[in-house]
């Protein structure tokens, strides 16, 4: 093969390679899910509003698909939404930790949810790419905390 037929396939392969990263799409893998995660359930927190964001209640069904009550008597759903468990670990005292992968007719979004050892308060905080641990405090407006209803 001669030199410019090197140049020319050696383009080509950049091309192609670039072209690739343009049209990739993020990927990620998943946490196969058990009968009976501790997230699963209905969370109840009625000292927030209500309002878009500090809905009272929200709900976690097994077959990955959540709903949000504006208020905790509220009989429809405010916001409903599927998702999917990436990650799952539990910690030296005992919490559980998810890494959530959420999407709604709004959008998609990225949370990291903490159950407590008990399984009676679930935190909440879901900012743009994955949240750290360190972000999830009461001190960040995005932070959320229910009660096991």
């Amino acid at each position: 093969m001669n030199r410019n037929a090197w140049i020319a396939a050696l383009g080509f392969a950049a091309l192609a390679l670039a072209s690739l990263q343009v049209f990739a799409q993020t990927t990620y893998s998943f946490k196969m899910p058990e009968a009976n995660e501790p997230i699963y359930g209905t969370w109840v927190n009625t000292k927030y509003t209500g309002a878009a964001g500090t809905e009272q209640k929200l709900v976690y069904s097994k077959w990955g698909y959540g709903g949000s009550y504006y208020l905790a008597a509220d009989k429809g759903f405010a916001y409903e939404w599927t998702f999917v468990l990436l990650d799952k670990r539990t910690d030296g005292k005992g919490d559980v930790w998810y890494k959530e992968f959420d999407q709604a007719s709004w959008g998609k979004g990225n949370r990291l949810v903490k159950i407590s050892n008990n399984g009676t308060v679930l935190e909440i905080v879901e900012v743009a790419g994955f949240p750290k641990e360190s972000e999830l405090n009461p001190k960040n407006p995005l932070y959320r905390i229910y009660y096991r209803q």
